[in-house]
């Protein structure tokens, strides 16, 4: 008897400790991939040109998903100019993230900031 409920609380410490590692292990792996795409957009995409011949300067909302191909597909872009909206939609669906493992599918949010200096 006390054979049997030693191993149904070894087991169910195992389950548990399993269950705890697995989501611990799990939050840490999506970090990355965002921190990671979040880093090659930045080295990407470039001052727009319309900005910089008119000295604008101002910020670009994107929230976009990376599709199974490794395309950026974006949901939603706002910013205060449509011109620099439009030119950093077209930079955005030029970069491939398919190197940046675990990144598919999930949604992501970067503001892009654009100051003369």
């Amino acid at each position: 008897m006390k054979t049997t409920n030693l191993i149904k609380a070894f087991v169910t410490l195992l389950v548990i400790s399993a269950f705890i590692s697995g989501t611990c292990y799990a939050g840490k792996t999506s970090v990355q991939p965002a921190k990671d795409v979040h880093a090659l957009i930045q080295q990407s995409v470039k001052y727009p040109p319309v900005a910089l011949k008119e000295s604008i300067e101002g910020s670009v909302e994107v929230l976009f998903t990376i599709n199974d191909e490794g395309k950026i597909v974006v949901e939603k872009i706002k910013s205060n100019d449509k011109r620099i909206t439009e030119n950093i939609n077209e930079q955005l669906s030029k970069i491939c993230c398919k190197e940046i493992l675990g990144t598919y599918n999930q949604h992501y949010r970067i503001v892009l900031e654009f100051k003369l200096a």
